[in-house]
């Protein structure tokens, strides 16, 4: 039932996103990755960093957690508006 209700809301913000132009991952609180290759990572619309270590990151977003697996990560830069993780990216994978 919870899920149910979970799809009928993002399908609703959704339709609200498309009628009025704005992004959804404005409305859905979604995080934003760019990847680029498989050596950085840049990260937006998170809300924090759960745990760090050079072969995984784990990030809080608002719909999860997301967890990044690899070698040699490094941060290089963390501010509140964004993340950029350099290293050889094996994996991403999202938690609820």
């Amino acid at each position: 039932m919870r899920k149910e209700k979970t799809s009928q809301r993002e399908e609703m913000l959704c339709n609200i996103s498309d009628a009025m132009a704005l992004p959804k991952d404005l409305l859905l609180g979604d995080v934003i990755l760019t990847l680029t290759g498989n050596r950085e990572l840049s990260m937006e619309n998170f809300q924090g960093m759960v745990e760090y270590r050079t072969d995984y990151i784990k990030v809080k977003g608002k719909n999860g957690r997301i967890l990044i697996q690899g070698e040699n990560l490094l941060l290089c830069r963390y501010t509140e508006d964004e993340m950029k993780i350099k290293g050889k990216i094996l994996q991403i994978s999202f938690e609820k």
